[in-house]
């Protein structure tokens, strides 16, 4: 339909036409050779306010398109940002109520549901497969052999500070290499314990994980 048909059939003036494709009216071409779909002028027209649908249940604020719903405003908001169908301060209930359906029949298909399961299917296949390839290592292999690590590096931490006093100048009395003695095991039971922690909190994170 080009804009002289489109004019005559909306009974307004071509004059207008032209200002509401500066507007944003849909067409494709340009000039006299405009051409315009019916279907999406007529939507333009209801969403700007230049028309009214017969029999349309139009509303103006979300709050009126939460109530027909029975939901919260913050639900509407959320629904708009997930492209629910609405133009400036006109919410038309008929086509939201469709956009809802094919939303909620979306998400429930039984094609979208064998979908994930078989990605999830896929990705405990890989995990298989490295593990049989010895990429993966289980909780129940590395829980000991950390703890031995802890224990082996706990030995050595309690011998460092007598390791280290034998190697102080000679001549400083004994005080100040029993105090020496007493700060380093002091900040050794420190990193001992730190370790601990953080062995017990990764052995519990791979736990549940497993």
């Amino acid at each position: 339909m080009n804009a002289a048909e489109l004019a005559a059939e909306l009974g307004t003036s071509p004059k207008q036409i032209a200002a509401w494709v500066r507007q944003g009216l849909p067409c494709t071409g340009r000039g006299n050779r405009r051409s315009f779909d019916p279907s999406a002028v007529r939507d333009w027209l209801v969403d700007n306010g230049h028309a009214e649908v017969d029999g349309a249940n139009i509303v103006t604020t979300v709050a009126a398109v939460a109530n027909y719903f029975g939901v919260d405003s913050r639900t509407v908001f959320n629904w708009k940002n997930n492209g629910m169908p609405c133009a400036a301060k006109r919410y038309d209930l008929g086509r939201i109520e469709a956009w809802k359906a094919a939303r909620e029949a979306s998400a429930g298909s039984p094609q979208r549901y064998q979908a994930d399961l078989m990605r999830v299917r896929a990705r405990r296949e890989a995990l298989e497969l490295q593990e049989y390839e010895g990429k993966l290592v289980s909780v129940d292999v590395l829980k000991p052999i950390g703890e031995r690590a802890i224990a082996i590096t706990a030995v050595q931490l309690e011998q460092l500070p007598d390791r280290m006093a034998s190697h102080l100048p000679s001549g400083i009395g004994e005080a100040a290499v029993a105090k020496f003695i007493a700060d380093c095991r002091a900040d050794v039971d420190d990193v001992r314990k730190a370790c601990g922690t953080a062995f017990g909190q990764l052995a519990d994170a791979m736990e549940r994980k497993g």
